[in-house]
């Protein structure tokens, strides 16, 4: 019974007597009525269990009846929020085997909450070891190998988080919530591995990995094996060098270990009458490697998916039919393997074997769901093409408005001017219209106008009545221009940036770019599936303020935060803020973070515009000279950057050009001084001195 000892509109406290034990036994809790009535949507039913002060498990109504659990957490440092984003964020409402679903994440007027499936007749496993068996341990072993492949690793798997109904399924609670249990100091000790214990007490120990998770399953269900030789405690080896190294081979010892047997999945194969013996070899091909290719669209007479297989000796066709069987049509059946089809991108691998006994096994719902998948990532491709069919209209239109409304006179004849400074004559032809006052403009530009490619000087004066331009500044000899052609002002700077990104646009298209997973980030980021990432841990916060060059980032967690991530996170990190926030600031960080890693890495700054890219480089400038690093940069630019002072003065000296005239002025230099010390004495050295005199007439 429940005896209240003390109450008031905050809190209830009670002792409850507990009847199966021979003494009292006392229950604390706390229950906010006034505040944890309800919980963001979530009606509140009962409180489930208190973990300590911080979080809270309590049972709720959802809003359309059903039955939920929610966990309540007070967020009283950063760390919390980050394991959520990190952790828990990339698995909401994932099914993943053996793990209790996370349904939602909310924060409650700064009160943080886990929403869980809820767990009906499941019990925690140190209340239901009854119900255990190996078969049992199959599902969460493959939802534990479904987040290794994510980079996703250490859980709570101790018999008290550990939960399992009446029929042996098992299901694990808080899952992405390790690190917080860590820092409440909620881990049981004696269900994790002494690795993990040693990494608890001090952070910068070695970090546990998957292995440790192996420990703690294997530890919590040790009571299923009997046999202490059992392989299966290869697992809870103190040297983690001597358990499994993956997943499968635990799955393998579990297979050799389990005391009931577990009916393999086989999909039945069928074929025409008279073609029995047939069907019987191509089964027995089948027991090796098999390929599926799909097609892209069902039959036509019985809407039925359809594909090809292939085995190291038999191929052909095959349809999926409703009744759950597969029909191999024995005409389509070859002696042969389908070479192309296995080397195909779109050809995979199924897991599963074939039989021409009856089976139970949904194989309509398999092929469907590959089919689904297949025709999505077609649809996806198409959307990629048809944007960067978009994205190359803009810049197409601006090189061909440039381009159209570019200065530019034909002529029928040419002839070189006599006097002090060359100049040619061109007589324009009359058929079609000569905006004089567009080449009044052009004069007093000082355009250089070029025909065919060739450079050939500016006007210098125009006579509208005979239709003659007179041009100056002559770039080529007479000889080399055409005796007709058409005179053209020289837009080829302004419009390279478009044709480089039409060519661009291109290159996208055909995926031929470094790497092809841009491809589909940037033009379909919400469909984009990104490649799993090794996620960074609290530890790794903490202890990069200790690595940083720029100390002023150590009292701005955002920009030390986003250097870290930035450093590992792939294929693409993007950094968003208005000006001052500090992003120059990221920038220098990161490269020289970098460079400090991997002293030969190679890379590229680039901006929209040049003055961007020479605020980092001016940095680095300064960084070089008041702390003596030896940052190496070169700063590229085009001859008209630089020519219209659009690069830094202090930058000047980095840039390629100046870089490369000092390098061969030095170089000449070196050499004019080496020859002079080493060729004195000319008669003892007859055959250098022939290379030296060959120098000399190279330098006149």
């Amino acid at each position: 019974m429940a005896i209240p000892i003390f109450g008031s509109r905050e809190v209830f406290l009670c002792i409850l007597q507990s009847r199966q034990l021979d003494e009292n036994f006392a229950y604390f809790f706390t229950y906010r009525s006034d505040a944890m009535d309800i919980i963001g949507q979530y009606t509140v039913l009962y409180n489930i269990e208190n973990l300590n002060d911080h979080l809270q498990l309590w049972a709720c109504e959802m809003p359309d009846g059903g039955s939920c659990e929610v966990l309540t957490i007070q967020a009283t440092d950063k760390y919390i929020k980050r394991t959520l984003y990190s952790e828990v964020i990339p698995l909401l409402k994932r099914e993943i085997s053996g793990f209790q679903t996370i349904l939602e994440r909310g924060d409650d007027e700064g009160l943080l909450y886990l929403v869980y499936e809820n767990l009906d007749g499941f019990v925690p496993l140190s209340d239901g070891y009854s119900r255990a068996k190996i078969s049992s341990l199959f599902s969460l072993v493959e939802g534990l190998r479904e987040l290794k492949n994510e980079n996703r690793e250490m859980y709570l798997l101790s018999p008290n988080w550990i939960y399992i109904n009446p029929d042996g399924e098992i299901k694990v609670k808080y899952i992405g919530l390790f690190e917080i249990f860590k820092k409440q100091g909620l881990l049981e000790k004696q269900y994790v591995s002494p690795i993990v214990w040693a990494w608890v007490e001090d952070s910068k120990r070695i970090r546990p990995n998957f292995q440790d998770d192996m420990y703690s399953l294997i530890h919590s269900f040790r009571f299923l094996f009997s046999d202490p030789s059992d392989h299966i405690f290869r697992a809870l080896d103190e040297d983690r060098k001597k358990r499994f190294s993956k997943y499968t081979e635990l799955k393998e010892v579990l297979e050799t270990s389990k005391t009931e047997e577990r009916r393999s999945n086989y999909v039945n194969v069928v074929t025409q009458n008279g073609s029995f013996q047939l069907l019987l070899e191509v089964l027995n091909s089948m027991t090796g490697t098999m390929w599926i290719k799909l097609e892209r669209s069902k039959s036509k007479q019985d809407n039925q998916i359809c594909g090809r297989f292939s085995t190291e000796t038999y191929s052909g066709f095959f349809f999926v039919n409703d009744d759950n069987h597969l029909f191999l049509p024995s005409k389509s059946i070859k002696n042969e393997k389908d070479i192309m089809l296995i080397q195909s991108r779109n050809s995979f691998c199924v897991p599963f074997e074939f039989s021409d006994k009856p089976s139970t096994f949904n194989c309509t719902a398999y092929f469907t769901e590959q089919f689904d998948k297949q025709n999505q990532l077609a649809e996806l491709h198409k959307l990629n093409a048809k944007n960067t069919r978009k994205w190359r209209v803009l810049p197409d239109k601006e090189r061909e408005y440039i381009e159209n409304n570019a200065f530019s006179v034909c002529f029928h004849k040419r002839e070189e001017m006599k006097g002090t400074s060359p100049r040619l004559k061109f007589y324009l032809t009359t058929k079609t219209h000569i905006d004089w006052k567009k080449v009044k403009e052009i004069k007093n530009k000082e355009v250089l106008l070029h025909c065919d490619d060739l450079r050939i000087g500016k006007i210098q004066e125009h006579n509208p009545k005979d239709n003659i331009l007179f041009l100056k500044d002559i770039h080529c000899s007479i000889d080399e221009v055409s005796h007709q052609g058409t005179l053209l002002e020289d837009v080829r700077l302004e419009t390279s940036q478009y044709k480089k990104q039409v060519e661009a646009c291109k290159m996208f298209d055909n995926k031929d770019v470094v790497n092809p997973q841009l491809c589909s980030i940037l033009s379909t980021p919400g469909d984009t599936e990104m490649l799993p990432q090794k996620l960074l841990q609290n530890f790794q916060f903490e202890n990069f303020e200790d690595e940083l060059f720029n100390l002023d980032l150590q009292n701005d967690e955002t920009q030390r935060e986003a250097v870290l991530e930035a450093m590992h996170y792939k294929p693409l990190y993007l950094i968003q803020g208005p000006p001052g926030t500090g992003k120059t600031t990221v920038i220098v960080e990161l490269v020289r973070q970098i460079l400090k890693r991997q002293s030969s890495a190679k890379i590229l700054i680039t901006s929209q515009s040049n003055l961007a890219v020479d605020n980092v480089l001016e940095k680095f400038n300064k960084i070089n000279q008041q702390e003596g690093a030896h940052l190496k940069f070169m700063r590229l630019a085009s001859s008209n950057a630089i020519e219209k002072d659009n690069i830094s003065a202090d930058i000047i000296p980095h840039t390629f050009e100046k870089k490369l005239r000092n390098w061969a002025f030095d170089t000449e230099k070196r050499a004019t001084r080496f020859f002079k010390n080493h060729f004195q004495e000319q008669e003892k050295h007859p055959k250098l001195i022939d290379i030296y005199l060959e120098y000399q007439h190279l330098q006149r």
